[in-house]
């Protein structure tokens, strides 16, 4: 089984079903199943949970299986979208770098008879015919360039025009009463504030494959050399869901 390695605490969110997005860098292509496994590291961010919460998270373990439903965005800013995670046997798994594989006889959901067999990628065939047996009316669902986020939550909705998006983000903005991004081809275009107007750009930090903690506008570039004197290795700066527009070095 494929599987990747993700650091605490960030490992068990996705195992709780909180965390449904993860930031990488690099895509993939083939959906599917996919092992998640804490790292022997804790991440630097603690997403506020205090420091004895942490120390009983497990460490170099398998911790879930997740469904991985799509991968969104461009080379150096991508999002795997996540469902379903059901929680394995804690068994002690050799983490690598990028996607490694675990044999499948190390993998036991939770509560599963021990016969159920872990669903498999749809081969090229199966694909095709679920396609070709899908109600008209699933094939022929509206496929909007323009849809919403609310934070990292992707909201339901979308359109096929800017002026139409700015209008239904404005209209969400204000019955929410926070900011909704408006995302064009897997790239932040704009964020509505509550008011209606556009808010400032909002900018993430990556270090390597990790994003780190918080949300930065104009401070970007101060704080991206902070980081990186601080961790003394180059810190990217990317758009809230997009490409990477620099990295400032150590």
């Amino acid at each position: 089984m494929r599987a990747l390695s993700v650091k605490q605490p960030f490992a068990e969110r996705i195992a709780s079903g909180i965390k449904t997005n993860e930031f990488r860098s690099w895509g993939i292509e083939t959906m599917g199943p996919l092992l998640i496994v804490a790292s022997k590291a804790i991440h630097d961010d603690h997403d506020g949970m205090s420091a004895a919460e942490i120390a009983k998270l497990p460490l170099g373990v398998a911790v879930c299986v997740v469904d991985v439903e799509r991968v969104d965005g461009i080379p150096g800013a991508f999002v795997w979208k996540l469902a379903r995670a059901r929680r394995v046997a804690p068994v002690a798994v050799r983490g690598s770098a990028a996607i490694y594989h675990v044999p499948d006889t190390l993998v036991k959901v939770v509560g599963a008879p021990a016969s159920e067999a872990l669903a498999l990628p749809p081969s090229k065939r199966t694909a095709k015919r679920s396609r070709e047996k899908a109600p008209r009316a699933a094939r022929r669902a509206p496929r909007y360039r323009y849809t919403y986020m609310q934070g990292d939550d992707a909201l339901p909705g979308g359109a096929r025009t800017a002026v139409e998006a700015r209008g239904e983000a404005a209209g969400m903005a204000a019955s929410r009463n926070v900011d909704i991004s408006v995302v064009c081809d897997g790239l932040l275009v704009a964020t509505i504030t509550p008011k209606g107007t556009p808010a400032s750009n909002v900018f993430r930090l990556l270090d390597g494959d990790d994003v780190l903690p918080g949300e930065f506008r104009d401070n970007a570039e101060s704080e991206a050399r902070r980081f990186a004197k601080k961790l003394r290795r180059p810190i990217a700066i990317a758009t809230f869901y997009g490409r990477v527009l620099a990295t400032v070095a150590p």
